[in-house]
């Protein structure tokens, strides 16, 4: 007969299975996946169903919802990080999806970029997920936080995933924070928001952050959809430009360096074109790469007063970059081989220096050809011809050995020849009175005869240099008239 009581090792294995399975049943309901930090990607953690009904999420979404602040637990955003073959800035140089909206049931995928961790040896870094749900009364429940961990890198640079799943129907945000050395970094926010059917998109309008852009900086480009809420996926794809992700409704972009001149004296840069796509539509915006216009300028203009060049598109660069960096910066010339050649001191000034404000370079720092310089007629003479002659930027930042360029486009320039003419258009007429015999003779100092005026003085500048003088003599007396006057004094 079996005993009904079992040993004290059976009843402990016994409890320590209900336990086991208890937990595993709750991680289903909390954990997606398995929440291992070995692996770059994680899954996202549905609040606990007392959480849940607590938040009591809205069913049908609000049609204008404020984001969580720090009133709710919200950090300020740091800058953005900055990493080129080494950390340059620490922090989000990736920041998560803006906006995300997904089906109920569906996952929603935070991808992030850091750096800032050492490089040489491995490492990796450690995200901190920090969840708000929007409750009934439109107040902010702000969840458990989640640690994710990164890859494992060499050159402290970092990409994470944070996939946040489970999530009931209603609006989220969500927002990531990394430590480097003692320093903790915040991410911007990221709103994901759980509707109960698919909304596919009827319109999508893409708009980046900037029109003048520069190859090798970093720039962000947003496809609103319509309608709002629309669940249609958006990708992201065109010739020399780098989008990351390639996904999704913000996304970062990096254009490479674009060939030829800008021949435009309106637009500041070779033009690029950004391409959105979703749900079978598609819509294109365009971009100038370089920052600079042509010029086309007259010699007499230059001759009086020289001239300047502007460079386009720099306030997101300097917001970038701020004053973290010592840069160099040069202009060169090309001329009708497309060879470079460097600037003579008497040809420009500000042609290359040091500079740590970007901003200078339209100021204190700003390109200027005097009015005497052999430069002009270098121009003059390649326009007269017919050739090619245009001037291009670089901008060189160094941090530890390594070599960040930021090139401008060539710009073309055109130096006319003189196109304005000085024309004495009409002239009066003036008529004296019969001059007595006697008058000749004693002269009529105190008497002057006054001319009677016919007809009007009218003079025609259309040159730069309005400057001008006039004089008026009277010719000779004819010969005959004149042996007539020496025949009566005779």
């Amino acid at each position: 007969m079996t005993s009904r009581f079992q040993s004290p090792v059976h009843i402990l294995l016994v409890l320590i299975t209900l336990l086991l399975i208890i937990g595993s049943q709750t991680t289903q309901h909390a954990v997606q996946a398995s929440p291992s930090e070995s692996s770059s990607s994680h899954s996202g953690i549905k609040p606990p169903t007392s959480s849940i009904e607590n938040a009591s999420p809205k069913a049908e979404i609000p049609q204008a919802v404020t984001p969580p602040s720090t009133a709710d637990g919200v950090n300020n955003p740091n800058r953005d990080g900055f990493w080129f073959l080494v950390p340059w800035r620490a922090g989000f140089n990736g920041q998560p999806q803006a906006q995300q909206y997904i089906i109920l049931g569906d996952s929603a995928q935070l991808n992030v970029q850091t750096t800032g961790g050492p490089i040489i040896w491995p490492s990796s870094a450690r995200i901190t997920v920090n969840h708000w749900s929007l409750k009934s009364d439109n107040t902010w429940l702000k969840e458990p936080s989640t640690t994710v961990k990164s890859n494992t890198t060499i050159n402290g640079l970092h990409d994470t995933t944070y996939t946040a799943s489970g999530l009931p129907v209603g609006v989220h945000y969500s927002q990531m924070a990394v430590t480097y050395f003692g320093s903790t970094y915040y991410s911007e926010l990221a709103m994901i928001t759980v509707v109960e059917k698919e909304t596919p998109a009827t319109a999508i309008d893409i708009q980046p952050n900037t029109s003048v852009v520069f190859a090798n900086a970093d720039y962000r480009v947003q496809a609103n959809l319509t309608p709002v809420n629309s669940t249609s996926p958006v990708s992201w794809a065109s010739p020399n430009v780098t989008y990351l992700p390639t996904t999704g409704r913000v996304v970062r972009f990096k254009t490479n360096e674009i060939a030829g001149i800008n021949e435009s004296t309106e637009q500041a840069g070779l033009p690029l074109t950004l391409t959105g796509q979703t749900n079978g539509l598609q819509d294109n915006a365009t971009v100038y790469v370089g920052g600079l216009k042509a010029l086309t300028t007259s010699e007499e203009a230059t001759r009086q007063s020289g001239f300047t060049w502007s460079v386009a598109g720099l306030t997101p660069l300097v917001e970038q970059y701020q004053t973290d960096y010592e840069w160099r910066y040069k202009w060169v010339y090309y001329d009708a081989q497309n060879i470079a050649h460097d600037f003579t001191a008497d040809q420009a000034l500000n042609a290359s220096d040091q500079i740590t404000n970007l901003a200078e370079l339209n100021t204190t720092k700003q390109l200027l050809i005097p009015k005497n310089s052999s430069f002009i007629e270098l121009a003059k003479k390649a326009t007269e011809n017919k050739q090619p002659f245009s001037v291009k930027l670089t901008l060189t930042a160094n941090k530890d050995g390594n070599e960040l360029t930021i090139p401008t486009n060539q710009a073309r320039l055109q130096v006319t020849a003189p196109i304005g003419k000085l024309a004495l258009k009409q002239v009066p007429t003036f008529a004296f009175t019969d001059v007595p015999i006697e008058q000749i003779y004693t002269g009529n100092a105190a008497t002057p005869l006054k001319p009677t005026a016919t007809g009007n003085l009218e003079i025609s500048n259309t040159r730069l240099n309005q400057n001008w003088h006039l004089q008026a003599q009277r010719p000779p007396s004819p010969p005959e008239k004149t042996s007539l006057l020496e025949h009566h004094f005779a």
